[in-house]
């Protein structure tokens, strides 16, 4: 688990260029337009929030969100979205221990 979250931390950067890539902005398109209807007025818990992509999506729709993630590295990106006013980051892990 240790060697797992140190390679998200160092890769922490990187994440945001996957989802700027033009061959991907039709399905990611999509996928937004879904979760936002899927979403709408929902309290929503996101584990491995990672840099906070989905979580910002969930977040303009949904009453609340709870976001969770291992690595301070990614929670600082994510505390950086444009809804990130509207979540609760929580540095944490799915299985209980850090």
């Amino acid at each position: 688990m240790d060697t797992l979250a140190a390679y998200y931390a160092r890769r922490a950067a990187e994440y945001e260029r996957i989802y700027a890539k033009p061959e991907r902005q039709a399905d990611l398109g999509a996928l937004r337009a879904r979760f936002g209807k899927l979403f709408a007025g929902k309290r929503v818990l996101e584990l491995a929030c990672g840099t906070g992509y989905w979580t910002d999506v969930f977040a303009a729709q949904a009453a609340q969100v709870t976001a969770l993630d291992l690595n301070d590295e990614v929670l600082e990106i994510a505390r950086l979205k444009k809804n990130a006013g509207k979540v609760t980051f929580v540095r944490g892990s799915a299985y209980g221990h850090l």
